[in-house]
């Protein structure tokens, strides 16, 4: 597939110029210690210990950032289905995201090209206890952010983690999304000719966004997702 060039400057995101190569660290303990001290720097909120950030049913919407660009698609689906999007960082443990019936999850992907913890944000520091869930019965559709044309060798890899993750634990996953429409070198969310969820490309096709997001809503409707969307 073609790839356009990056002209990203990171000048123009600050947040890159700060944010430590967690990739280039040896062990995931050095990666959680320096996430946790970014985390701590930038004063994110977490919930009280013991409160629950779920309900006993509903669809959840959960998504991981480290800028404002997945909170953005994020408040995006939120209002088209009418569900409060929730921060991973506020979730105090695994146990809540299965309190769903069900879950759209969304990540970025920070640690391009990384073998695992690819997303960058609070995703990474909870994922090994999602794996340990019983989630028969539940239905799971991922969303990840990326760019194709900087990061066009490793588009939205960290969605593939969460597909992974969530469907070990029994998940029915939902809102697989033809690759024909996308243009990137390689991605590790491609599978069979097809992504494990939706990417977006905020970058350089925040243009399609909008028909994207609507045209996946209905399909993972169609699919069984309990939303309510037309």
């Amino acid at each position: 597939m073609g790839i356009r060039a990056c002209k990203r400057l990171q000048a123009s995101h600050p947040s890159l110029l700060l944010m430590p190569n967690f990739r280039g660290m040896a062990s995931r303990e050095e990666r959680m210690a320096a996430m946790a001290a970014q985390k701590s720097k930038q004063s994110r909120p977490r919930k009280a210990k013991g409160e629950s950030t779920s309900s006993s049913s509903g669809v959840g919407l959960i998504y991981g950032t480290e800028g404002s660009t997945t909170k953005e698609v994020a408040k995006r689906i939120s209002k088209m289905i009418g569900v409060e999007h929730v921060n991973i960082d506020d979730v105090e443990d695994a146990e809540d995201l299965a309190m769903y019936d069900a879950l759209i999850v969304g990540t970025p992907t920070h640690n391009t090209l990384a073998d695992e913890y690819r997303s960058g944000v609070g995703w990474d520091d909870i994922i090994d206890d999602i794996k340990k869930l019983d989630m028969s019965g539940k239905m799971v559709a991922c969303f990840g952010l990326g760019d194709s044309a900087c990061y066009g060798d490793g588009f939205c890899d960290a969605m593939e983690e969460l597909h992974r993750t969530f469907k070990a634990t029994g998940a029915t996953m939902v809102g697989y999304v033809d690759t024909s429409e996308y243009e990137y070198d390689e991605s590790k969310s491609e599978i069979d000719g097809q992504f494990i969820g939706l990417p977006l490309d905020e970058m350089n096709e925040d243009d399609m966004t909008e028909d994207r997001l609507k045209a996946w809503l209905l399909q993972i409707k169609e699919e069984g997702m309990p939303i309510q969307f037309e």
